[in-house]
């Protein structure tokens, strides 16, 4: 899936494909308003 993600350290914003596993990605269930942290997922480098 390509995503844009951001690097705000260089002020920059980058297209790039993230794929989301079992292997690389946690997530929470406990997010009741979809305003908390829901997932978390390891990428190789990116920029």
């Amino acid at each position: 899936m390509e995503m844009t993600v951001r690097n705000p350290q260089r002020g920059q914003l980058k297209t790039r494909d993230v794929e989301f596993t079992e292997e690389n990605t946690a997530w929470f269930d406990t997010s009741a308003d979809g305003r908390e942290t829901y997932m978390i997922t390891d990428v190789k480098k990116i920029f």
